[in-house]
């Protein structure tokens, strides 16, 4: 488990979870938000885009200190901002991706809120609020409300509650 130090203002390791399987992991997530499913292979293979391109670049064995210190870089000095050529950058962002600072930057942010905050940025833009209701939802709830309801929805013939 990862516990939070105010006085570095970097996630502090415990025993249990590496730091590059842990930026993964929560690399992974931020892709699922996005909508994103090229993290992970579909073979079931359990490494993400991260973890690979760190032991491609030696980075694999990259301890606590080692990670705070690559955060503390330039988003383009940063070994790791550079992991994903097709990083899913929210468009909340305003982010010109052909613009190499810009793009670098960016995921620099989102591996550093990682890091930082134990969790994956959730970008307003990402989350899907499409409500889809079939006919037989509808009735399902006409029933229920009946039910729970029958002064309004029983009685009244009340049209307006059921448009809602």
């Amino acid at each position: 488990k990862l516990k939070h130090n105010p006085n570095l203002n970097f996630a502090t390791m415990s025993k249990n979870e590496e730091p590059i399987k842990f930026l993964n992991r929560l690399l992974g997530d931020y892709y699922q938000l996005q909508g994103d499913t090229s993290f992970f292979d579909k073979d079931g293979d359990k490494k993400g885009k991260f973890e690979k391109f760190c032991d491609e670049n030696g980075a694999e064995d990259h301890k606590f200190d080692d990670v705070k210190e690559e955060l503390e870089e330039d988003p383009e000095a940063c070994i790791y901002s550079d992991f994903d050529k097709d990083f899913p950058i929210d468009k909340s962002l305003n982010v010109d991706a052909t613009d190499e600072t810009e793009r670098l930057t960016a995921v620099f942010n989102v591996i550093k809120y990682c890091w930082q905050n134990e969790k994956a940025p959730r970008y307003f833009s990402a989350l899907n609020i499409e409500l889809v209701t079939t006919d037989d939802d509808i009735k399902t709830a006409e029933r229920q409300y009946t039910a729970q309801c029958p002064i309004i929805f029983g009685q009244s013939k009340e049209e307006t509650l059921k448009e809602v």
